[in-house]
């Protein structure tokens, strides 16, 4: 039978018989007390290939001091989440005994007794070396407080940051003023609301007058200018009879533009009156 040292680790190993399962399955790993059958941890182991599944487990302490067997049972499952356990296989279960290692190379006995652990513990502190003394300097003495010079400056300093109390204020040349203001205010007349209706009026009867004045100049406009249109066309025609003019006959060629002027002709040429003279 294998011992587990307490408090050491151990790897829980199980491998699938059947080397030519193709399929993909899973192994947990249930530890249980193998006395009281108190479950102490479960493990679900890491698939390493070749239907080769383990787990690293730490192994508990043993508090008795005289060992316990623990019971491991792997199983193997078709699903993840381990609710199926595939039929091919069965469980396999191995026991361990879980002691402190020299105690189970010692073969046995009835353990270690109080007067031991005594003798033990103290050949183990006299072993320890003790440490040189160590030498502190001596704190300064403190000097002496005088607490009643203390106290006499604090209430100096009281007195002077006490502020004076002001000599007191004749208010009554201010009341006598402000009544006096108030009297004034009482007695002086109300001023009447002034009448604005005279100049309102006065406003409104000159609106009427300016519209009117409009009216009259915008009616003589339109007379003046129907009494220039009838009258003026005659006055010139009148102008145009009464009035004798003196037409030259001088003959005139028009010239189109671009052609060079021509002599006349002497059919065309303006009779002479001086000639008649010779």
């Amino acid at each position: 039978m294998l011992t587990l040292r307490t408090a050491g680790n151990f790897t829980v190993v199980r491998q699938i018989s059947n080397h030519l399962d193709t399929d993909t399955n899973y192994v947990r790993a249930v530890i249980r007390n193998a006395y009281t059958d108190v479950i102490i941890d479960t493990l679900d182991l890491t698939d390493r290939t070749g239907q080769r599944f383990s787990k690293n487990w730490r192994v508990p302490g043993d508090p008795s001091g005289e060992g316990f067997y623990i019971s491991i049972v792997t199983s193997v499952y078709s699903d993840s989440g381990y609710t199926t356990k595939n039929a091919n296989y069965g469980d396999e279960e191995n026991t361990y005994l879980v002691a402190d290692r020299e105690g189970a190379l010692r073969g046995g006995g009835s353990g270690v007794d109080a007067r031991t652990v005594r003798r033990i513990i103290q050949e183990e502190i006299a072993k320890i070396e003790k440490p040189e003394k160590v030498e502190f300097p001596e704190f300064p003495k403190a000097q002496e407080v005088k607490f009643d010079t203390v106290l006499s400056a604090i209430e100096g300093l009281k007195t002077a940051l006490k502020p004076e109390k002001p000599e007191k204020i004749d208010f009554k040349p201010v009341y006598d003023s402000l009544q006096t203001i108030l009297n004034a205010v009482e007695e002086k007349e109300v001023t009447p609301v002034t009448n604005l209706e005279p100049i309102l009026q006065a406003i409104d009867e000159q609106d009427t007058k300016l519209a009117r004045l409009r009216g009259e100049v915008l009616g003589t406009l339109d007379t003046l200018d129907t009494t220039i249109l009838k009258t003026v066309p005659k006055e010139i025609a009148s102008l145009i009879r009464g009035t004798t003019f003196g037409i030259s006959l001088t003959p005139t060629t028009i010239q189109g533009k671009g052609q060079e002027e021509e002599e006349p002709n002497e059919k065309d040429k303006p009779f002479d009156v001086s000639k008649l003279s010779t």
